[in-house]
């Protein structure tokens, strides 16, 4: 094989030789120059990676705890019925007190018959509401500044009650504030505007009735009391006098009962507006929500299937048995809320506790010596306050807030509204001086 000749020292070949050695000396120099950053960013990450916290202010919160029940609907109440079957009208609105005699509703051979009567019914509703907004055909600047401020705390009220689960109110706000509207309204129409309409009305319900012929069978109240459009068979089981003498066995074979017979039945009514709820639930929770409370104590039940409208009762009474877990809570009200359907058996929830206090995510908490409480960051120095937990709920506690005078005050060494709650963080202790 054939060598090749060695280059003569300062041949142009042999020349490049250094600056290749160079070369990958530098790259090398460069590499590890490189590494060293590196190494001293990461024990600079190392030593400084406790410095890095989340803070998130503290800030007052509402809860409340409640209890999922079954109530069932306890009432002195009659079935209602017509004399003969057919389509049926009704003339008083369900839920309306009613006179001994008046007339609540209208039996009609033809289908026709009742739609025309339930037509009179809502232009009777028509007229009664454009009489309440007559009488206002001119104001003054100041009447008409009363007037917009009514419309405008009407308008207010109807949103209150919507936000407070409350939908029975917001519609009595409904109507009240039409009129106001209505009252606005005429300032700027013909005179004796209402008054055509209500003519027209009128006119229009005379035809109807001529239409009927008299055809129809009135259902009279056989007392005076509350009507409602529906009745179950359960009127003469799920009385006031059951309530009594009642035990655990005896309302849980209530609860199994049957209804009885009920055809023909347009509606019920109800002598009187007190009614009852009663349902299980745990025999020492029972106990916790009675003791010490007067006999007039507030209990606060929210309906679900009545858009969770809220109504207020008091204690009647508590059925237990000493060899259950199980009691028996019976709870009144007076409390008629307009639009509310008096299912028999209908879920229910009970406000067992409302908690106002301090919100803190649950990953803030900690334990240290002993000690619960939480870390906060003055400026860049880190503090531990103690705080007492009492709610928790979906990610978060409401921890107790320090009051003086009914006001919320900041303690020494307890957590205090708006404090920089520090929501996580490394090697965090007592006056720590954060970088």
């Amino acid at each position: 094989m054939k060598q090749q000749a060695a280059l003569p020292p300062g041949s142009p070949r042999d020349k490049g030789r250094p600056r290749a050695v160079w070369n990958v000396f530098k790259q090398f120099g460069s590499a590890v120059v490189g590494l060293l950053i590196i190494a001293y960013i990461g024990l600079q990450l190392a030593l400084n990676v406790g410095d890095f916290v989340e803070v998130e202010n503290a800030m007052q919160a509402y809860a409340e705890a409640q209890t999922d029940v079954t109530a069932y609907i306890f009432r002195d109440e009659e079935p209602v019925y017509a004399s003969a079957g057919g389509a049926c009208a009704y003339l008083a609105a369900d839920g309306e007190k009613v006179a001994r005699g008046q007339d609540v509703a209208a039996v009609y051979s033809q289908a026709g018959d009742a739609s025309t009567q339930e037509r009179i019914r809502e232009l009777n509703e028509k007229i009664e509401l454009l009489e309440q907004s007559q009488g206002f055909t001119s104001a003054g600047s100041t009447e008409l500044t009363r007037l917009d401020a009514s419309i405008s705390d009407g308008i207010l009220d109807v949103i209150r009650s919507l936000e407070a689960g409350d939908p029975a109110a917001a519609l009595r706000g409904d109507t009240e504030l039409l009129v106001l509207m209505n009252r606005r309204r005429s300032l700027y129409l013909p005179a004796g505007s209402f008054e055509a309409q209500i003519e027209r009305y009128e006119e229009e319900i005379r035809s109807l009735e001529a239409s009927l012929g008299g055809r129809g069978s009135f259902v009279q109240a056989p007392f005076g009391g509350y009507f409602y459009d529906s009745a179950d068979g359960y009127e003469g089981i799920f009385t006031p006098d059951a309530l009594e003498d009642l035990t655990i066995d005896g309302f849980l074979a209530l609860t199994e009962s049957e209804p009885a017979p009920h055809d023909g039945a347009v509606g019920r009514i109800s002598p009187e507006s007190r009614w009852y709820i009663a349902f299980t639930m745990d025999k020492r929770q029972a106990a916790a929500l009675t003791e010490g409370k007067s006999s007039n104590a507030s209990y606060t039940v929210s309906f679900p299937y009545a858009n969770d409208l809220r109504i207020e009762f008091t204690h009647y009474k508590t059925v237990t048995r000493t060899d259950s877990d199980v009691a028996v809570l019976v709870l009144t009200t007076n409390e008629l809320p307009a639009g509310f359907a008096f299912a028999r058996s209908q879920p229910a929830k009970l406000l067992t506790e409302t908690y106002t206090g301090i919100r803190i995510p649950v990953a803030a908490l900690r334990v240290v010596d002993g000690k619960t409480g939480v870390y906060t960051l003055d400026g860049n120095v880190v503090h531990f306050k103690e705080t007492k937990v009492l709610y928790e709920d979906e990610g978060m506690y409401i921890c107790e807030m320090p009051m003086l005078d009914g006001r919320p005050t900041g303690l020494k060494g307890q957590l205090s509204l708006y404090d920089a709650v520090v929501v996580s963080g490394r090697n965090l202790y007592e006056g720590k001086i954060l970088n």
